[in-house]
């Protein structure tokens, strides 16, 4: 099995995973929401609006779903890439 066909297929099959870290992070979808559109707004207008902490506070819970999601598949592929044998091979030129 080749190295990028696992982390497809982690990639896929970890969506509950994701949903149980966004449910851990976020609370509830209207969170997730309120979240992604202070990630998506420029801080410079959140500063001008006044909601520069919220704007903060909002990015930070992004990227913590995005590290733990990150950080769960990637245990998951180095755990299954040793067992498959797929990490003992040397990478890059002899």
């Amino acid at each position: 099995m080749n190295a990028f066909l696992l982390l497809a297929v982690l990639l896929m099959l970890n969506v509950p995973v994701y949903r149980r870290v966004g449910k851990a992070v976020f609370g509830d979808m209207e969170e997730f929401k309120t979240c992604m559109k202070y990630v998506l707004t420029p801080d410079l207008v959140s500063l001008w609006r006044g909601e520069y902490r919220r704007d903060i506070y909002a990015t930070f819970k992004a990227w913590l779903f995005l590290l733990v999601s990150a950080a769960v598949v990637a245990a998951e592929f180095l755990l299954i890439a040793r067992l498959l044998g797929l990490l003992d091979r040397p990478v890059g030129p002899p």
